[in-house]
């Protein structure tokens, strides 16, 4: 029998429904996949977890990433051909997220140790090489007896793994209905498209966004806002996105770096949509210009 499959969102595109089927289709019965669930932080960011692998000696965290081809790179940049980030990041910090709300949830479910992996579901043409990569990237090839190899989970872990509590169980079910109740996961942005999640800060998320009439790109700088902010606490949010737009604006001009578009309110909260320099790809801006960029 195969994995019990428990669809908490739905998936972004069929490429990730795909993956979701071949998790659950090939890991045998006493697996639980949670798909396309959620965390919704006091800050307003909210965490989507494309796949919660809940396995008998662990609970794997799983970003489904469907690049096709030849896939270079090292624990911090991928070629696609084109630059990117290692999706690694992102991954771990979503799994810490999701490791400290089991903490908070009870004892018992805060000792289950929780992993992250990215599952390349749409490529085997993998030359990523780096100690963070090596046990936790993943292909067809590979993530369904990575997702079931005790021994690899204890090295990762360093002999620190529990097992899988079905306390773990109830208080995961809790967290992922209740975060329905809230805010969801965006999917579009007035008229932009969401195609990824490129960043998560305290204060604003930053999306990839294709416009459905022109196919231009923009780096999408949502600022969030608590759901119980005052009015003071929202105009404060207003006139960060209206200052930043300015202050990139001038430096669009004076540079030829990028331009900032006018902020707008939307449902996701307050969005600073930013061209990127003409000649590079966003994801390449990002990592050159963006937060955290080595200067």
């Amino acid at each position: 029998m195969p994995a019990q499959f428990v669809p908490i969102g739905d998936p972004a595109h069929d490429a990730e429904r795909q993956g979701l089927r071949f998790l659950v289709e090939g890991l045998p019965a006493g697996y639980t996949v949670y798909g396309n669930a959620w965390l919704v932080e006091r800050s307003g960011v909210i965490y989507e977890l494309d796949a919660v692998v809940v396995a008998p000696h662990a609970i794997f965290v799983a970003e489904i990433k469907s690049y096709r081809g030849r896939i270079e790179g090292t624990d911090h940049d991928w070629w696609l051909p084109e630059k990117i980030r290692s999706p690694l990041k992102q991954n771990r910090i979503t799994a810490q997220v999701l490791r400290t709300r089991l903490r908070g949830s009870s004892y018992q479910a805060g000792q289950v140790w929780v992993e992250g992996f990215v599952f390349l579901s749409a490529t085997t043409d993998v030359g990523v090489r780096g100690p963070a990569s090596t046990d936790r990237v993943h292909t067809r090839k590979t993530i369904l007896a990575a997702l079931q190899d005790t021994s690899l989970l204890e090295r990762l872990s360093q002999g620190r793994s529990n097992p899988a509590s079905s306390c773990a169980q109830r208080e995961l079910l809790e967290l992922f209905t209740g975060a329905q109740l809230g805010p969801r996961p965006v999917r579009r942005v007035r008229e932009y498209e969401i195609v990824g999640t490129l960043e998560h800060h305290e204060t604003f998320t930053e999306l990839l966004g294709r416009n459905s009439l022109s196919s231009a790109e923009r780096l999408l700088r949502i600022y969030t806002v608590p759901p119980l902010a005052t009015a003071a606490q929202r105009d404060r949010v207003a006139e960060r996105a209206r200052w930043e737009a300015q202050v990139l604006g001038r430096i669009g001009r004076s540079d030829g770096i990028l331009s900032a578009d006018p902020p707008f309110a939307d449902e996701s909260g307050m969005v600073l949509p930013l061209e990127y320099f003409k000649g590079i790809t966003l994801t390449t801006w990002v990592d050159r210009y963006g937060p955290g960029a080595q200067g």
